[in-house]
């Protein structure tokens, strides 16, 4: 039986979207790779352990979780004391205890490289411009 916080927590977001996936991973205790920082504010990835332990079960690499991650409106966090091979993200919708903010995280529309003669594209590596 499902207890009200998880059904509240399923009906505030979809659980196939990628915030949802990152919120079930970082709160997973199980899961050493990713974690909150003190504050419940900022998500620091150790990035080795991460691409060992995650990443082989969903993604391409780290390169493209990254994306993603921006794609959603994290930004890299510097940290004063930062740890060789860990990566810290913010973002201000993604905190702990607050899954009821994720509803706000939106992905951002990628924008279609637009060439100044018009649309383009590529085959085979070359740019091909369609002649007007």
């Amino acid at each position: 039986m499902e207890s009200a916080a998880q059904w509240s927590f399923q009906a505030i977001i979809d659980a196939k979207k990628f915030p949802a996936k990152l919120w079930n991973l970082v709160n997973d205790p199980a899961n050493n790779a990713i974690f909150w920082d003190s504050r419940g504010e900022i998500v620091i990835i150790n990035q080795f352990l991460f691409e060992k332990e995650v990443l082989s079960k969903g993604y391409k690499n780290f390169k493209s979780f990254h994306r993603q991650l921006n794609l959603y409106g994290f930004k890299t966090f510097r940290s004063k004391t930062v740890m060789a091979g860990y990566k810290y993200f913010q973002n201000p919708n993604f905190k702990i205890d607050h899954p009821e903010l994720l509803h706000k995280m939106t992905r951002k529309q990628v924008k279609n490289r637009v060439n100044a003669h018009g649309p383009c594209f590529t085959l085979g590596g070359e740019v091909i411009v369609p002649s007007t």
